[in-house]
């Protein structure tokens, strides 16, 4: 018969692997996102209302996925914490 705890905590684990791998993805985005400030940042053409406008929604962003991963680290952590009981 199968353990139904080492099943779930495989799948847990299994998971938690693919979340890293979303954080190694904000990684890159946040190479790109300086790529786009030099972009613009040279562009003489570049008004200055879509600067202000692009900065914050780089910003709103980057609080947004580390508010996913936040919330994504404490289920992970709470999930861990339930098996080893």
């Amino acid at each position: 018969m199968i353990n139904q705890k080492s099943m779930i905590k495989q799948m847990v684990e299994f998971n938690k692997a693919a979340a890293d791998g979303f954080k190694g993805f904000l990684q890159f985005q946040e190479q790109v996102e300086e790529h786009i400030k030099t972009m613009y940042d040279e562009a003489p053409y570049f008004p200055e209302a879509c600067k202000k406008a692009m900065a914050a929604y780089i910003t709103w962003h980057k609080s947004l996925h580390n508010n996913i991963i936040a919330v994504m680290d404490d289920s992970f952590k709470k999930a861990e914490e339930y098996l080893s009981v």
